[in-house]
């Protein structure tokens, strides 16, 4: 009996794996990242190449902690910028240093924006763009350690910000004269964000080159567009509404302009991440407006993720996908048990391949 229940997996492995490449998966394995110690939630925000995941998980003394999840190692708290386990903080993004940047309260209750390096494994604070009493959040870090965000300014507007060297620069506004944030940078020093267009009333998307010149990224037809992602072919990825101003995912390259990237059957969607495979994530509305995590590709178009997970429990639904690596592994949060946990998918390959059939023989 044994020989025959081997058999039969090894055959669905070989099925799974049928027209399978590094890039593009036909199928995931489901890993719950669980939370920290005394906690029942967590959220996961971004990943790199190594597999190793950041984001929040609540605590039996804090609302939220920014952690650090590791292939070989559980989850990490990482502090905070108040000493004690008590004051809140949350991880945004990791690069391929583990370099994390995200924002943390401080003991007179701002929120600045912070980072940590392998080297030290304590919280640095960035600073700001209008001295402590102020608040500033990082967004996006890459492989140089360049980090942008957004940091509230002495008018009391957000300005788009990129910090290096220990130097913060104010980015400006672009083409409107009060607020704009930067969420992503890729490794050529390409950002992508948004800026409030005064004149026109419109919140409009842009990608902002090294030297400083920049352009806008269009839209859909409504007067939302943010880019919230951003590969190092410096295609875009992010959310912009419609004429009836309904949230739809997007994909903006140089050649080809924006382009919709659809739904899974409901009315909004958006997208958080690209590879530089042209893979996207991010979260969309199925028939029954139920929130579902999604992947695209040009190939494949938009698939909900629940359907290519191969060992995904019936008690736990993926909700949004936040990143996804070149390798195609991608976190995002699901609900389990009616609770919300970080999770990551790791697509489904030759090398792979038999960890799927000791998962399925337990």
């Amino acid at each position: 009996m044994r020989y025959k229940w081997t058999w039969l997996l090894a055959t669905l492995c070989l099925a799974l794996l049928a027209g399978t490449t590094p890039a593009t998966a036909a199928k995931y394995l489901y890993k719950d990242l669980g939370t920290l110690p005394g906690g029942n939630q967590s959220e996961g925000a971004g990943i790199n190449d190594a597999g190793e995941v950041v984001g929040t998980s609540n605590t039996s003394t804090s609302d939220g902690r920014a952690f650090l999840w590791t292939p070989v190692s559980p989850m990490r708290d990482l502090g905070g910028l108040v000493p004690g386990n008590t004051s809140k903080s949350l991880a945004e993004a990791i690069n391929s240093n583990q370099e994390i940047v995200g924002e943390a309260i401080t003991a007179t209750g701002w929120s600045h924006a912070f980072r940590v390096t392998q080297a030290s494994g304590t919280m640095q604070d960035l600073g700001t763009l209008n001295g402590p009493n102020s608040n500033t959040f990082a967004f996006g870090i890459n492989k140089a350690g360049q980090v942008v965000g957004s940091s509230q300014t002495a008018s009391g507007y957000y300005h788009a910000f990129r910090w290096e060297n220990g130097v913060m620069t104010d980015l400006g506004t672009f083409g409107g004269n009060t607020e704009s944030k930067a969420y992503c940078i890729n490794d050529y020093g390409y950002i992508a964000g948004c800026y409030y267009d005064d004149v026109n009333h419109k919140d409009k998307g842009f990608l902002r080159q090294p030297t400083g010149s920049w352009q806008e990224l269009g839209d859909l037809g409504g007067n939302i567009t943010a880019g919230l992602g951003i590969n190092n072919a410096n295609h875009v990825v992010g959310r912009s509404n419609d004429k009836n101003y309904t949230n739809r995912a997007f994909i903006w390259s140089a050649g080809l302009g924006i382009k919709d990237l659809g739904t899974l059957g409901g009315d909004q969607s958006e997208a958080w991440g690209i590879n530089n495979f042209n893979q996207v994530v991010g979260w969309a509305q199925d028939s029954q407006d139920n929130g579902r995590a999604f992947v695209w590709t040009q190939q494949t178009g938009i698939q909900d993720l629940n359907n290519l997970t191969v060992n995904l429990p019936p008690n736990v639904t993926l909700i949004a996908a936040r990143g996804i690596n070149d390798k195609g592994q991608i976190v995002g949060n699901a609900v389990v048990n009616l609770t919300v946990h970080a999770f990551l998918l790791t697509p489904v390959t030759v090398t792979n391949a038999p960890i799927l059939m000791l998962l399925l023989l337990q």
